[in-house]
């Protein structure tokens, strides 16, 4: 029986793309790496914006609490190295291959393709 992070990684892994980019990362180890650079480069700009006497947004605390969840849980690399396995024109696999904004696009074209109607965008 599936748990709850195998039920729930497409909803995950379209919150943590709009954050990391995962272009180009085919390994747990490199996408391990995009989401420590995406944790130091949120705590960067908290960090600016304290020193210019500027209230830093809640998302980026959220954001960078979030990702640290992702890397502590360690599942995350390895469940999406074994999704662009399973299913290499799924959702992930597309925005690992030609990055977010190039997979949104193909999985809409393809879906008006399949529906012969043009999908709203819920990503």
């Amino acid at each position: 029986m599936p748990d709850s992070f195998d039920i729930e990684f497409h909803a995950i892994f379209r919150r943590v793309s709009r954050i990391v980019d995962f272009r180009r990362a085919y390994g747990s180890d490199a996408v391990r790496e995009r989401i420590n650079q995406a944790i130091y480069a949120l705590e960067g700009k908290r960090t600016i914006m304290e020193e210019r006497g500027q209230h830093p947004p809640k998302y980026l605390s959220s954001d960078q609490v979030q990702l640290d969840k992702l890397l502590k849980n360690n599942r995350f690399p390895d469940r999406l190295t074994d999704e662009l396995l399973s299913n290499p024109y799924g959702f992930p696999a597309l925005t690992v291959r030609y990055g977010r904004k190039k997979a949104v696009q193909l999985s809409l074209r393809k879906t008006h393709r399949r529906t012969g109607r043009r999908p709203r965008r819920r990503y």
